[in-house]
This record gives structure tokens, sequence and C-alpha cells, in this order.
């Protein structure tokens, strides 16, 4: 029977570690680009990362269907209009903070 080496399977298991980090902090970073600055409380793992401070909320308001208004809004202390956005299939309110140019 073949004797296998300590110092390649721990190799070989740093690696697979390794490559998991990567992957989940890929996967965290696609969410918070995608989530950001929502106005409303999410679901789901988006609403895990909001609810753990990986994801800014945003204080725009909504009348009373819901609709998001685009009005000005505060995120993290930035100053930023409401914006109505599609994600997945599902509509949000979110706080734009980048300058849209004109």
């Amino acid at each position: 029977m073949m004797k296998t080496n300590k110092h390649h399977v721990l190799t070989a298991m740093a690696c697979l570690l390794l490559m998991a980090l990567a992957g989940g902090t890929l996967f965290v970073r696609t969410m918070a680009a995608a989530y950001s600055n929502a106005c409303e409380p999410l679901a789901g793992v988006p609403g895990l990362l909001q609810a753990v401070g990986f994801l800014p909320t945003g204080n725009c308001k909504f009348n009373e269907e819901k609709e998001c208004q685009h009005h000005l809004c505060v995120v993290n202390g930035k100053k930023g209009r409401c914006m109505a956005i599609l994600i997945s299939k599902k509509h949000y309110c979110i706080c734009e903070t980048k300058p849209i140019s004109r």
C-alpha cells in the first residue's frame, strides 16, 4: 500500500480551505454590490448580510402603495436619491449615492 505524505495532505487541505474562503468572499461581495443601500428589510441571504451590518440600509420613504418615492435620502452619512431597481425579478427601493450624470 502507498503511504501518504502528511505534507501533501496538509497542503491539499490548505488549498481547499483557501478556495472555499475565496468563493465565500466572492459570494458576499456580489450580494453586497447588488443589495447595498436597500431601504427595506431584505429576505434570505441578503437579509442576513443586512442584519449583521454587511449591507448598509438607506432611509427612503414609501407611499401608501409601498412604492419607492424619488426623494432625497441618506445612507452611511452620504446623501443620495431614492431609486427603484429590479434585482432577481423583484423591485427594491435603494438610496443611490453615486452622482448621476446629466
